[in-house]
């Protein structure tokens, strides 16, 4: 194609070329390609300089219609996913408790504020096995049977005294003693609705908030049906962080090119961060940490292993 004599216009068009021919790489191997920039550095000029062999209409169509990336948020430049194959998800809804224990097939349990980023900041500081209880007397049960178990947690927003760690990734981040360890670990909404998921039935099952959202739709993008449930709040009224958590996931499997800046500040307008700064004993940190939209690059699957609830990294 001709490009000009402008040296603006043609470095535009060569970068254009370049990222196009990275996509195409992604496209024929058919999987992931994480790092977009890593295969834009690997590509030789003769890599892009191949046209497109021809496909049917239809194929031409859909590679147009598709790709989608989704941002990595280390950096505002960060590396992105490439999802090599159209959106074909169903999406269903639920909330709370009933609907978690509804939920079938592949599922997402979502607790932004702040179980759900908890436990990735956990398994990120190096946490080898995290089990995940649906009351404080399990988890006790189950820390005391284990060598060196840490409890972490809370009730009503608040860490029990005997718990080692509140639901905090402020917490989290001031432990040097992380690595290698076991965590059980316990809240009043977020592991409560993943053990009711497992339990009744749906898997994959995956523990989301904004700190993974990407990731997780990432998980998610190749199946036919997927179940989103935000557990906090009610069943009629879900709490609004969860539900703008979901809107970014479904909107990345469903193909869509997501407003990452929108959904913080409309979390950040949110009834759920009021909430947290009204509530004395937890850390306005909390919140600028949970709010770090794909800091981590796996998806949290939860399953039983042992006869445990436990959440791996993916």
């Amino acid at each position: 194609r001709r490009i000009g004599s402008d040296p603006v216009s043609a470095g535009e068009a060569i970068r254009g070329a370049v990222a196009r021919a990275a996509r195409r790489q992604a496209a024929r191997a058919g999987k992931w390609c994480s790092a977009e920039r890593e295969a834009i550095r690997s590509l030789s000029v003769k890599a892009f300089a191949e046209p497109w062999p021809e496909r049917p209409a239809a194929k031409r169509q859909e590679r147009e219609k598709w790709p989608h990336f989704c941002r990595n948020g280390r950096s505002l430049v960060g590396t992105r996913y490439w999802v090599a194959s159209p959106p074909m998800s169903k999406i269903s809804r639920r909330a709370g408790l009933e609907g978690a224990a509804e939920a079938s097939g592949p599922t997402a349990v979502i607790d932004t504020f702040r179980a759900f980023s908890t436990t990735a900041y956990l398994l990120d500081a190096g946490v080898t096995r995290l089990i995940l209880t649906d009351g404080l007397d399990e988890a006790r049960r189950i820390a005391a049977s284990l060598d060196h178990a840490l409890l972490c947690g809370e009730d009503g927003s608040r860490p029990p005294d005997d718990f080692d760690l509140g639901n905090s990734p402020t917490e989290v981040l001031q432990r040097t003693d992380l690595p290698g360890r076991t965590v059980v670990m316990r809240t009043s909404a977020g592991t409560r609705c993943v053990a009711a998921a497992v339990a009744g039935g749906a898997g994959p099952v995956y523990a989301a908030s904004l700190v993974v959202a990407g990731a997780t739709a990432c998980a998610l993008a190749d199946e036919p049906t997927v179940t989103l449930v935000s557990s906090g709040g009610s069943v009629t009224v879900p709490n609004d962080e969860d539900e703008h958590t979901g809107d970014l996931i479904a909107g990345i499997v469903g193909g869509h090119t997501p407003d990452y800046a929108a959904v913080v500040d409309a979390v950040r307008a949110g009834t759920g961060t009021a909430r947290l700064r009204a509530t004395p004993w937890i850390d306005d940190r909390d919140i600028d940490h949970c709010l770090m939209v794909d800091k981590f690059d796996f998806a949290m699957e939860a399953a039983m292993s042992d006869g445990l609830l436990t959440l791996s990294p993916n």
